[in-house]
């Protein structure tokens, strides 16, 4: 989702911490990112997050 929002941006993100590296999946710092230790989940419970069209580019966004 991240990738599809990115390429339709009409303007590069240039706000505070635009130039630290950051994890493709979560958006945290890479140096500070957890996602390789997250467990599966073993249910089958399904979750629907709306966020508005812009959101999903704010690094500080933690719904991701």
């Amino acid at each position: 989702m991240y990738d599809e929002r990115l390429a339709a941006a009409t303007k590069p993100f240039n706000a505070r911490g635009a130039k630290v590296v950051r994890c493709k999946t979560c958006q945290i710092a890479q140096q500070y990112c957890i996602c390789e230790h997250q467990p599966e989940p073993s249910s089958d419970v399904a979750v629907m997050l709306l966020v508005s069209d812009a959101e999903i580019l704010k690094p500080s966004n933690t719904g991701a």
